[in-house]
């Protein structure tokens, strides 16, 4: 019984026909996408991730998906763009914004210990020039 739904249509039946395709995408294309790298093959960007959930086609998908991650990444380096490929590795890769708080006082003091007498004639002689 059908659901109605239809799924992806495969274009590819092996891993070595679609990296054919995938080479000449990162040899005539200046710049890498995973969306970029969809198109070029044919297909959604959402059937690229269904292929890559088949297990022969995943080595390639993989490493394609890894060649466009370094291009992206280097493009952190590149002025006024930095927004964009940070949206995209974010996106496409699962980068994550990592913030390390350190909750421990590491800063130690080395005030005098006062005795219950001491204390209270500090505060008496705070209190007094206040």
């Amino acid at each position: 019984m059908s659901n109605g739904k239809a799924g992806p249509k495969f274009r590819f039946k092996t891993p070595e026909e679609m990296q054919i395709k995938i080479d000449e995408y990162f040899e005539t294309e200046t710049v890498y996408t995973i969306s970029g790298l969809a198109e070029f093959l044919g297909v959604r960007r959402q059937t690229l991730q269904k292929y890559s959930e088949i297990e022969k086609f995943f080595g390639v998908i993989d490493l394609a998906k890894g060649r466009v991650e370094s291009y992206n990444e280097r493009q952190l380096y590149t002025p006024k763009i930095a927004h964009g490929v940070i949206f995209s590795l974010k996106n496409n890769f699962k980068w994550r914004d990592q913030l390390d708080m350190n909750t421990k006082n590491e800063h130690e003091h080395n005030f005098p210990k006062l005795t219950k007498e001491e204390a209270e004639n500090a505060k008496k002689a705070f209190d007094d020039e206040f």
